[in-house]
């Protein structure tokens, strides 16, 4: 399976057609097909990722080869910031939850409590 299969398959999974991926990134209608050698560039396959909130090491290799060695990985406070700030950066692409969208007010809702839980984890740290 290369890049523009595992596209295909999250634009599957979260019930989206790859023709509103292309228009919500800003890409020429057709453009993930197109892409038969199943590589995107760089900059693209970013943007693919931090749509669907996936590492770009999935896009290019897949589950089998995530990268184990980032230092942050067993880090919960990292990964909370992280999601906040996707969910507080909403307005360029949706955060998905059970593979629906949330809307506007769930997000800001959700980023209050990951607030509230990175507090609590530092205090607990601290003690």
């Amino acid at each position: 399976m290369n890049s523009v299969d595992r596209v295909k398959e999250l634009c599957k999974e979260y019930k989206i057609p790859v023709s509103r991926l292309e228009k919500e990134l800003g890409f020429s209608n057709g453009y993930i097909s197109q892409l038969r050698k199943g590589s995107f560039p760089a900059s693209r396959l970013m943007q693919i990722a931090d749509y669907f909130h996936v590492p770009v090491n999935y896009l290019l290799f897949g589950s089998e080869c995530m990268d184990t060695n980032d230092e942050n990985r067993n880090d919960i406070s990292h990964d909370l910031e992280i999601l906040k700030q996707k969910l507080n950066s909403q307005e360029n692409t949706p955060v998905f939850y059970k593979k629906k969208a949330l809307s506007k007010e769930d997000a800001i809702f959700f980023a209050g409590l990951i607030d509230l839980m990175i507090q609590r984890l530092q205090s607990s740290n601290n003690n």
